[in-house]
């Protein structure tokens, strides 16, 4: 008799065998490598994702399905924050299983030879993050690496004692056409037939008054989201494994699509002579960033600070979105770009502007037996005489891997120096992410000139009231997304024109 449910999560470890059961599901990764498996050479300094410091390496087994792959594709993450309920059919590589036959990888080799380690608490998972990035360079054929390739994939690790510049140095002497992808190394079809026999098998664990829900099949999350309209919801969870580990949060119930394989695509479609993407809920934001950057770069440019590789190997389109912070990176350019959010539930299937979505601070229109399945991105159209185009900013303390004092989305078309149409969209000035409705009605007709921006960028003082926090006071915030709407028009800053100091 077939197997009709799982009561355990498989993982692979180091290429070893591991099937997770009761409590440890509800364990963050890092502290199930060193309390219960011994891998201690996983670090743990922030438990919020924010200094690389347990950074691992993983293949999703559902992810290369999706793509068609034979093979697991691996990529690095924070352990800290990536909790083992979400890992399920992957297989973890951590520091431990770097080396390559008893011999030290390159990596480790080159970080000796230059003396880029000190006290070594960094050194696991720099070596990982170096390690993750030869894997992906050469999978996108690359042949070296170039410092804006290191400044990108090290962004989401810190370094207090060596510095930066030796381990920099460590990478650039790597020559990746010596070095085999972990893909390679850890190639092995006996781990794959085992994970494709235990995918078609849903996961139904419960431990004290926790429950865990991997469905395999969308209507059957419908169901069960249907019966348990108060369950909690994720995707790649990089939010919640922060609230987890800082705020001690524990979720009672929670139910994840990362089994439904249909949740991983993103279908390049035509409708009605529309050309859109369709992006399922479990497409992580470095795939976006990849995939949309053609038609649009300017998101694409956005998704490249919104984080570190490592939480944009976990975070997703869809998980941003439902969690409706008013700084939320992609927000207001989905909000300009008229994006739809494709809802379902047991009566049904609905689609719904994202502008209609947010209802308050973290309200969001949406039923409670309803579930975000995808969402759809019309492609800018380019006829010859009116270009669609858009401007993205956001505004931080630091410019990788920090949360949004300020963001601001623009989207136009012009004709011959005449604004056809304007769309303006805000965040970090109110409860959630706002349309500037007053000022796209005041740009219509109006020609692209310094005068227009300014007095655009005055009307910001009566439409937008935003409040003062550690990240910003509210009079920074209104000079702020003033001075954005100026650095549009290429205008000089307000605080400049005046002659004043930023305040």
């Amino acid at each position: 008799m077939a197997q009709t449910t799982r009561h355990y999560l498989l993982m692979y470890i180091n290429g070893e065998r591991v099937e997770v059961r009761g409590e440890e599901i509800f364990l963050d990764l890092a502290t199930f490598l060193r309390r219960r498996r011994g891998l201690t050479g996983t670090k743990v300094v922030c438990a919020e994702g924010d200094c690389g410091a347990c950074t691992v390496l993983i293949g999703r087994y559902q992810e290369s399905q999706n793509l068609g792959l034979s093979y697991l594709h691996f990529e690095a993450i924070n352990s800290c924050i990536a909790f083992l309920h979400a890992l399920d059919l992957s297989h973890v590589i951590t520091i431990e299983g770097i080396p390559d036959n008893g011999r030290l990888h390159a990596v480790q080799e080159s970080f000796i030879k230059n003396h880029a380690a000190q006290c070594g608490y960094c050194t696991p998972g720099f070596i990982c993050s170096i390690v993750g990035m030869v894997d992906a360079l050469k999978g996108e054929g690359h042949r070296s690496i170039s410092m804006k390739n290191m400044q990108s994939y090290l962004s989401g690790n810190l370094c207090r004692c060596t510095g930066h510049a030796p381990i920099l140095h460590a990478a650039s002497e790597l020559n990746i056409s010596k070095i085999a992808r972990l893909s390679e190394r850890y190639h092995d079809a006996h781990i794959l037939n085992d994970f494709a026999a235990n995918a078609p098998i849903p996961v139904d664990i419960e431990f004290g008054d926790q429950h865990l829900y991997l469905p395999v099949d969308l209507n059957e999350a419908l169901k069960l989201k249907a019966e348990f309209p108060d369950i909690k919801m994720i995707a790649g969870a990089t939010d919640l494994g922060v609230l987890i580990n800082k705020d001690r949060y524990v979720p009672k119930a929670l139910l994840s699509l990362q089994n439904v394989l249909e949740q991983y695509k993103v279908q390049d479609r035509h409708e009605d002579r529309n050309e859109f993407f369709e992006i399922g809920t479990r497409v992580t934001i470095n795939r976006v960033e990849k995939i949309i950057g053609q038609a649009f770069p300017e998101f694409s440019k956005l998704l490249h600070f919104f984080a570190s590789h490592q939480i944009k190997n976990m975070a997703t389109l869809g998980g941003n979105l439902a969690n409706a912070s008013p700084v939320g990176d992609t927000i207001p350019f989905l909000m300009v770009a008229e994006a739809e959010i494709e809802l379902a539930s047991v009566r049904g299937r609905r689609s719904m502007n994202v502008n209609e979505f947010f209802l308050d601070y973290k309200k969001l229109n949406l039923a409670p037996d309803e579930i975000i399945t995808g969402i759809k991105l019309a492609k800018p159209t380019k006829p010859t005489d009116s270009k669609d185009q858009f401007r993205l900013y956001k505004v931080s303390g630091r410019k990788d891997l920090d949360i949004a004092t300020v963001t601001m989305a623009a989207r136009f078309t012009i004709k011959d120096g005449i604004f056809e149409k304007f769309s303006l969209a805000l965040g970090g000035v109110a409860p959630t992410v706002v349309r500037q409705r007053a000022i796209e009605s005041f740009m219509q007709k109006k020609p692209w000139r310094p005068d227009t921006f300014i007095q655009a960028s005055e009307m910001l003082a009566t439409s937008i009231q935003p409040i003062s926090d550690v990240r910003g006071s509210a009079e920074y915030r209104l000079l702020l997304c003033q001075n954005l709407l100026l650095k549009m028009g290429d205008v000089r800053p307000k605080w400049a024109r005046h002659g004043g100091a930023v305040p």
